[in-house]
């Protein structure tokens, strides 16, 4: 009789064990996950020290095709968490693919009304293309996040390939996010701001060619 009833016992402590993992199961799907918050660029033109007005009258600048490496293939904001880790927000994402944000940037703050040929027959246009190498949040060691851009650019003249460069440089942007605790938009607009100063950076390059 003992023997049965430590039987039964072990039997109800199973079924009762059984029964708290399904409630926990089915409890778990009621929990609404957070829905991701999708980011763009500020697509707007920097209100000063704008690329555009930096080039000189004669020189224009068009953008040809950004590529990136397979870190920023996904459209999840990264973080570099220390040297050797990286971490994607799981909540935060970008509304297109990385290279095309930064591409239509770019075309934003070196457009201007005259960088039409047929307005502007004496215009020299330059093609920009390369390679992102970095876009992220960084976390220093000191506790403070750092918006970090990293772009491998290349310069031709437009109507010659892309073997003909003229000009090669990396530029990179390394700044604060004015936060303890930075919400991934303080660092895309951060990174929004980094572009706009890479793209015055291309202008002035530009400007220094001689031809």
């Amino acid at each position: 009789m003992q023997v049965l009833n430590k039987v039964m016992s072990a039997k109800q402590i199973g079924k009762g064990v059984f029964v708290l993992l399904a409630v926990a199961v089915l409890a778990a799907g009621c929990v609404s996950l957070p829905k991701p918050l999708y980011f763009t660029l500020d697509m707007s033109p920097a209100q000063s020290n704008k690329a555009s007005h930096v080039l000189k009258p004669d020189r224009a600048i068009i953008v040809d095709a950004i590529h990136v490496t397979d870190k920023l293939v996904r459209r999840d904001v990264l973080i570099q968490e220390d040297p050797t880790e990286y971490e994607y927000y799981h909540d935060a994402k970008w509304i297109e693919r990385v290279p095309d944000l930064v591409a239509e940037k770019l075309e934003v703050e070196f457009s201007r009304p005259d960088q039409n040929l047929s307005e502007n027959p004496g215009l020299r246009v330059f093609v920009l293309y390369g390679t992102l190498l970095a876009f992220e949040q960084v976390d220093g060691k000191d506790g403070t996040a750092y918006a970090h851009i990293k772009l491998d650019a290349q310069i031709r003249r437009q109507g010659t390939g892309r073997q003909t460069v003229l000009f090669e440089h990396t530029y990179e942007y390394y700044e604060p996010v004015d936060a303890p605790s930075p919400l991934p938009k303080m660092v895309v607009d951060k990174l929004s701001e980094g572009m706009e100063q890479i793209a015055v950076e291309i202008a002035k390059d530009v400007n220094g060619l001689t031809l």
